[in-house]
């Protein structure tokens, strides 16, 4: 049986290893400061614990998957060799201290110091001793987050005002979105880009949902995970479901029933992989999303900044308690959102639905996302929403009518549902507001949102309210303050 439990540890050269069911990422440690109008600090990890914990780990298994974040001073100290080359070269260099350890190259990162491998026991030893890596942290597989709001967040209204998410672009990370669905082909298809970033692996008992279980595709058709060839639609662990809903509530439109951003276009990204085992799932099957894959897929998304104008990308999934924010043990993905938030494009993130009322799911406690939790159609905080005074924004999640695979629609409920409503929104408001930054965006949205109900605490964020946001002047209103909340250190 596989450990379910997380450890960290405190090892030599300040090297913190992590452990899910053999699951790590190797990453560089971040500064503290202010991100996003959050305070962004250091999770406090329990006691530390003995390297030789994940050594007889990966004795008993054989092998472990690990992303490996390159210390940024290897990288960046060839001032002969821009970025690119000094990546791959520190890249490089790892694989070379490598060698004769069996360990597999997964995949190489392009946008950030980092790199997937599968090791043994021999090459966990290197990696805590090489002077070229920095930290590591769990690659934790994560699940899911499981029409009538349109006018509730005031979309139809900037609708009227010319503000459809024209010109905009929304990316989804998910189970795969229906590309024959008529919300995403009627008037021609919107969904520009599609990939694929998923993982086989006889170790963890998982199979890549990809084309030819390829462990990475960009063709056509690569998040269109939607038919099982002897079974035709597939069941909702396997199929595209989850993802057909979500990009119908952020960007869908079949002349009848529209999401947020009804003239969006859609970057479909599919990043989950099938687990066959009781030991991951509880019961047959069912789809987790490697923290790795996600990684890879942010990727994509700024890879492609430059062929589309894009306004947010959406991750509906997650997993875990954090009373504060978790920069410190989540920085392979904090990396690749921080690149995206550079570049103007904002990472929004359902908050969970465990129905906390202190803690968020993990990644939504990255300080520079943007978390999401739900309400119902009288503003009432969902019972089943994770919320903390760190929270950004709520946004329907209760009895969400969406597109499904198959040509129809679906009713569903879950801050997943949430997510996508300000995912949409983002991009109206990028229409509205071309040169307006994440920051920005985010100070107006809290500032003209509206209180909601809360049965147990005082409200920490407001809901979404979309023509507010797009009426105002942020010329004249630059210096809008960013909601600073209190950090939880319960």
């Amino acid at each position: 049986m596989k450990y379910l439990c997380l450890f960290r540890f405190q090892l030599r050269k300040h090297v913190c290893f992590g452990l899910f069911g053999l699951f790590f990422v190797v990453t560089a440690v971040l500064s503290d400061g202010l991100v996003g109008g959050k305070t962004a600090v250091s999770a406090q990890p329990p006691p530390p614990t003995q390297l030789d914990v994940l050594m007889t780990a990966a004795e008993e298994y054989g092998r472990v998957r690990v992303i490996v974040r390159l210390e940024p001073t290897v990288v960046f100290g060839a001032q002969s060799l821009d970025e690119s080359a000094a990546l791959s070269a520190a890249q490089t260099a790892v694989l070379d201290q490598l060698a004769g350890t069996d360990a597999t190259l997964i995949a190489n990162y392009n946008f950030i110091p980092y790199m997937a491998l599968e090791v043994n026991t021999a090459a966990l030893n290197l990696l805590a001793d090489t002077p070229l890596i920095s930290a590591i942290e769990e690659d934790t597989p994560t699940p899911p987050s499981l029409g009538s709001t349109i006018p509730l967040i005031a979309a139809d209204q900037a609708w009227q005002e010319g503000y459809t998410g024209a010109g905009q672009t929304v990316a989804i990370l998910d189970t795969g979105v229906d590309n024959t669905h008529p919300a995403f082909t009627t008037g021609g298809s919107r969904i520009v880009s599609e990939a694929c970033y998923s993982t086989t692996s006889a170790y963890y008992e998982s199979a890549s949902l990809c084309p030819n279980q390829a462990a990475a595709s960009t063709d056509p058709g690569s998040a269109d995970d939607c038919v099982d060839e002897t079974a035709g639609y597939s069941t909702a662990q396997r199929s595209c479901e989850h993802g057909t809903h979500v990009a119908g509530i952020a960007a869908g439109n079949d002349g009848q029933m529209a999401g947020v951003a009804k003239d969006a276009s859609i970057i479909s990204i599919q990043v989950y992989s099938l687990f066959t085992s009781r030991t991951w799932c509880g019961y047959p099957d069912c789809v987790l999303s490697f923290t790795s894959d996600q990684i890879s897929a942010l990727e994509r998304v700024y890879e492609l900044r430059e062929e589309y104008d894009i306004a947010a990308v959406n991750m509906s999934l997650g997993g875990g308690r954090f009373t504060e924010i978790c920069d410190g043990s989540e920085y392979g993905r904090k990396a690749a959102i921080d690149k995206l938030r550079e570049a103007g494009i904002a990472t929004i993130i359902s908050s969970g639905n465990n129905g906390y009322r202190d803690a968020l799911s993990s990644p939504a406690c990255i300080s520079s996302a943007i978390s999401v939790g739900a309400t119902d159609n009288q503003d009432n905080v969902a019972p089943f929403s994770n919320r903390a005074d760190f929270l950004d924004l709520f946004a329907p999640g209760t009895a969400i009518e969406a597109p499904i695979p198959g040509g129809g629609t679906g009713t569903k409920q879950g801050t997943s549902m949430a997510a996508p409503h300000v995912t949409g929104a983002w991009a109206i408001i990028k229409q509205a507001h071309p040169d307006a930054s994440v920051d920005q965006i985010l100070a107006v949205m809290k500032q003209n949102g509206e209180p909601v109900s809360d049965a147990y605490d005082a409200s920490p964020a407001p809901r979404l309210n979309v023509v507010q946001v797009v009426d105002a002047d942020f010329t004249s209103n630059l210096s809008y303050q960013l909601y600073l909340p209190a950090i939880l250190k319960n």
